[in-house]
């Protein structure tokens, strides 16, 4: 895989492939080989990543890293983008020092949202994926994707961030969390050159 494996605390789970997603036999790869595996070249029908989950869960912003928000550290992105959406303290402490970035979400769910958020979200979550992409690990591994089509699939319905792949979306979505990273990813690589 790209990175060495998800450590124990890692998410595990993800969501399954979408029903477009290219079919192979049972147990095949779909998606960029993983780094020392042989690859057909980026015009390979398997050049996009459809999910954050398996080898490529790192993407995810429930993988914990830390990453700080106004001076403050979070265990996620995932954490610290929902606190962003508040402004009150008490309301962002109880959204870093949630037990997981699942039960973070669920939080910021429960949030007024802040005034200005829908003009400042997109750069939010840019600030925070920069900082966590900049650990060594996390760089080589967003870098070793290669020209992959990054596309966060899901079916919960998040057609801002991802694409949703439920029967009634239909695969619909903006996939805004692929486009920033696969944006970073060319910024690093610049950065490499």
């Amino acid at each position: 895989s790209i990175l060495s494996g998800p450590s124990p605390k890692q998410p595990t789970t993800g969501p399954e492939m979408p029903p477009d997603a290219p079919q192979r036999p049972s147990g095949a790869f779909i998606g960029p080989r993983p780094v020392n595996e042989p690859s057909q070249g980026i015009n390979a029908p398997e050049n996009r990543i459809y999910a954050f989950s398996g080898p490529y869960a790192f993407l995810s912003n429930f993988w914990l890293v830390s990453v700080e928000l106004d001076g403050l550290s979070y265990p996620s992105t995932e954490h610290a983008y929902q606190a962003a959406k508040s402004t009150a303290p008490e309301a962002r402490e109880s959204i870093r020092t949630a037990r997981s970035p699942s039960l973070a979400k669920q939080l910021g769910r429960q949030l007024t949202l802040r005034s200005d958020w829908n003009a400042v979200r997109l750069e939010i979550m840019r600030g925070l994926l920069e900082q966590k992409f900049r650990k060594p690990t996390l760089r080589l591994a967003l870098l070793q994707t290669g020209d992959a089509q990054l596309v966060e699939g899901n079916r919960w319905h998040d057609r801002f961030y991802g694409r949703c792949y439920c029967d009634r979306c239909g695969g619909r979505g903006h996939n805004h969390l692929g486009r920033l990273l696969m944006v970073l990813r060319e910024k690093l690589r610049g950065e490499s050159a």
